[in-house]
């Protein structure tokens, strides 16, 4: 239908290659295109630009006389600025790349088969990153006049000869902090310590396997009950290692070691009869928590006893948690919160009491001072009394004291009526507070000195 409409389709990723009369004319790229056939443009064909991958074998010798297999994986893709070189100059690209680096053309003299002939086989494994550069710097020079980009070039095995690998496995070399088991013929033999060994395999010897002697650990949980009817999860972290010197039995005798443990501390075996199931029924709660140590102290023990035989030393054991159940810890929080509370409370009531014992002492000694400081004005105000009258009557001669008192009590009246006036919220009132009232009051006053000089 396109070519009906002289339109053709360019996806994403691709270009095409358009001819006219058969000669290449252009490249299209992605879109929609038109070929008019009947003046002769026609679409040659589709290219790719997606990135290629392409995994070649090369059989070759190293120069200790060992023939490996090296498999390298090139990654390369056709350059939209040369489509026209990488559709037309190339027939075939995987095998015109194949044959750059392995098999006919003079290229491989610069790459695989002249750089593994000058390594010794242990030095071909660790230099494979620089021989996959050459590689990939000889393959770039020599596709490019092709219109073709290398991306990137590994070395992703090297497999020596099938004897080679079986001599080599007859020298196995064992990482610190590990023993393997050696079997002959499949019965256990000897353990091997860290370092070298040779097991010749046409003599039946054989590695059974690896034993690590690092510390390891295993968190274990238990649920069970207290004496006072609390449902408690038990988390224990259980630390234990194997022993050098039992090896064999720590190989031969548990299938699963993790699971032996768990089954020990809590599950099947009737050991738990002596440790968490064992202890926390005869304690109360509060008293699991205080005890931790010993309930410890007493799986370690017991853990001890019976993983001694199977070639293991429990190292340390720890109870690292005891989580009662949802509505216990509420409950103990909401025990906890409202002891706290009183606490608070007692403490707020003792604060209150010794405030208010500060407070009236501080009023008692304001109180005294008050007192004091109004005697002292009452005695400075006699004192200026008697002075005020002694001179009056020297100053006036016919006067009496009491003629000069009444005068003193008629002034401070109607100072403090204009005191009074002055303010306009005053609560003061006088009863009575008419002038004549003076003469009143000077006549208590008087009558109160003359009865208390009377009764002295």
């Amino acid at each position: 239908m396109g070519n009906l409409f002289c339109c053709i389709q360019v996806d994403q990723s691709t270009v095409a290659i358009k001819e006219k009369f058969g000669k290449y004319e252009q490249v299209l790229e992605p879109g929609c295109h038109c070929l008019p056939w009947f003046l002769g443009s026609q679409l040659a064909g589709h290219l790719t630009l997606r990135l290629q991958q392409l995994d070649v074998r090369c059989e070759t010798k190293t120069k200790d006389n060992v023939f490996v297999n090296v498999v390298a994986s090139i990654q390369y893709r056709a350059l939209a600025d040369k489509a026209s070189d990488a559709f037309y100059k190339l027939s075939n690209t995987r095998n015109q790349i194949q044959a750059y680096v392995f098999d006919e053309l003079p290229l491989p003299e610069l790459v695989i088969r002249a750089s593994v002939p000058k390594l010794n086989l242990d030095d071909v494994f660790e230099q494979k990153n620089e021989i996959a550069r050459a590689v990939e710097d000889e393959l770039e020079k020599a596709m490019s006049a092709y219109g073709y980009e290398i991306v990137q070039t590994l070395i992703v095995d090297i497999e020596p000869d099938e004897h080679v690998k079986r001599a080599m496995n007859e020298i196995n070399a064992v990482d610190q902090s590990t023993v393997a088991i050696k079997e002959k013929f499949g019965k256990y033999e000897q353990v091997l310590e860290p370092g070298c060994h040779c097991l010749p395999w046409f003599l039946g010897s054989q590695l059974a396997g690896h034993l690590t002697l690092r510390l390891q650990q295993l968190d274990v949980r238990c649920e069970t009950k207290t004496k006072d009817n609390v449902f408690v999860n038990v988390v224990a972290s259980i630390q234990y290692r194997a022993l050098a010197d039992k090896a064999s039995d720590a190989f031969y005798k548990l299938s699963n070691t993790r699971n032996q443990i768990q089954a020990y501390v809590f599950d099947e075996l009737p050991l738990p009869e002596l440790v968490i199931r064992a202890s926390v029924p005869k304690l109360n709660l509060d008293d699991v928590f205080e005890q931790k140590n010993e309930i410890a102290r007493a799986v370690e023990d017991e853990l001890e006893k019976a993983m001694s035989a199977y070639g293991y030393e429990i190292v340390q054991t720890l109870i690292v948690d005891i989580e009662p159940d949802e509505h216990v810890k509420r409950a103990m929080n909401e025990i906890n919160a409202a002891a706290r509370m009183r606490m608070a409370a007692n403490e707020k009531a003792e604060a209150e009491k010794i405030l208010q014992i500060k407070r009236a002492e501080g009023e008692a000694e304001s109180k005294y001072l008050s007192g004091l400081g109004i005697a002292r004005q009452r005695q400075a105000i006699v004192d200026g009394l008697r002075d005020s009258v002694l001179g009056f009557s020297v100053n006036v001669p016919g006067t009496t004291a009491k003629d000069v008192m009444d005068m003193v009590l008629v002034t401070q009246y109607f100072d403090t009526m204009k005191e009074i006036g002055a303010s306009s919220k005053s609560s003061a009132v006088f009863i009575p507070h008419g002038p004549g009232a003076v003469r009143d009051v000077a006549s208590q006053i008087r009558d109160g000195l003359l009865q208390a000089s009377a009764t002295q």
